[in-house]
């Protein structure tokens, strides 16, 4: 999982990721620019899974719906990457 991962250095990272390999959730306040960022990382690697979640860390109630979103979602988290 990655947060801020619309642009900049977030979404780098999930460009990096997926040439590895790596399967994604990205993680932004932007709907729009989240669609944005699955289409850029597909085009890196479009055999990796990759999905974006839309919250905002500014509130808490985001952030504890983000998780639930999550956890309903039954995936496994190995890697947060923080940057929001």
């Amino acid at each position: 999982m990655i947060t801020g991962a619309t642009g900049g250095i977030g979404l780098a990272a999930a460009r990096t990721l997926a040439r590895e390999g790596a399967n994604l959730v990205l993680v932004g306040r932007s709907a729009s620019r989240g669609e944005d960022a699955v289409r850029a990382v597909r085009g890196v690697n479009a055999d990796i899974a990759i999905d974006f979640l839309q919250a905002g860390f500014a509130s808490l109630e985001e952030v504890a719906r983000l998780a639930r979103a999550y956890v309903a979602g039954g995936r496994e988290l190995h890697v947060l990457i923080n940057n929001a």
